[in-house]
């Protein structure tokens, strides 16, 4: 296996030639290599190397056979990657965790364009990120020296390619709404790195505007919100309002941009009525 230095000479080196492998090189030559550095505290290898070569190399120059990322992803779901020490915070093993999930984007974006999911394993999947979203305590944003954890973020982004593939059910939409609404609750810290705007994504630009969910459904779904006014510990009640509240203003704003699911803003604008301590104060 190639040491840590020699795979960030090798992987500088495909980048620089826009991440072609030569005739004599092939991805298995990097990938054990890869994935074992790919929670590393080394910014530059993690994200822009590993990270970036995963991308191109699944979704954009099609190295990788469909049975190899499909065991791929078998593999970053698994308790050596993205359930590695989970539970645990404040240290660098959610680097491995939140990168692990983060790579799940392309080996995603790549099942959904070639087919090679079939319905269980697309459910199957969809309830390892929920477990992941839901265990994930490690919720920091960008770290000083390590560059990006963004655990949340990076969950957020696998969910919205899940939530893209057709075999996904009513119900499955439902739990996947459920779980985002469960973590924006139950999180002791206020998002500050556009966690909840990425969460948001998978509701306005795909559930919604697609009606993967019937809009009574989404109605009610919104309605539930309000479980943040029970919470009795102030201070987290005060940041699930936040996290809560920035998440309503997400959809909202950007069903307004896409012109879509119009017959849903007076409902979000009254959620977040209800949501809005100062509108309550000042009313």
């Amino acid at each position: 296996m190639l040491t840590k230095q020699e795979l960030k000479i090798r992987l500088k080196a495909v980048k620089a030639k826009g991440f072609e492998l030569t005739e004599s090189e092939t991805v298995s030559d990097y990938l054990e290599a890869m994935l074992a550095h790919i929670g590393d505290p080394d910014a530059e290898l993690r994200d822009e190397l590993i990270y970036e070569c995963f991308y191109f190399w699944i979704v954009k120059k099609d190295y990788l056979p469909g049975d190899e990322v499909k065991a791929l992803c078998g593999k970053l779901l698994s308790d050596d990657y993205a359930f590695y020490q989970i539970g645990t915070t404040g240290d660098d093993s959610v680097l491995r965790r939140s990168f692990s999930i983060l790579a799940m984007s392309p080996v995603l974006s790549y099942c959904l364009n070639k087919g090679c999911l079939n319905d269980s394993e697309v459910v199957e999947i969809k309830e390892k990120l929920i477990d992941y979203l839901m265990r994930e305590k490690d919720t920091r944003g960008f770290v000083e020296a390590k560059g990006w954890a963004h655990s949340i973020a990076h969950c957020a982004d696998a969910l919205n390619y899940i939530v893209n593939f057709d075999s996904m059910r009513e119900e499955d939409y439902l739990d996947v709404l459920n779980a985002v609404r469960d973590k924006l609750l139950m999180v002791d810290t206020c998002f500050g790195a556009n966690e909840d705007e990425r969460l948001s994504f998978l509701v306005s630009f795909t559930i919604i505007p697609e009606k993967r969910v019937g809009t009574d459904k989404i109605s009610e779904w919104l309605a539930t919100f309000v479980k943040v006014n029970e919470i009795e510990d102030y201070q987290r009640k005060f940041m699930a309002k936040q996290n809560c509240n920035h998440f309503i203003r997400s959809i909202y704003f950007s069903l307004v941009h896409l012109n879509a699911g119009s017959e849903l803003l007076q409902t979000l604008i009254e959620t977040e009525k209800a949501l809005n301590m100062y509108y309550r104060h000042f009313k």
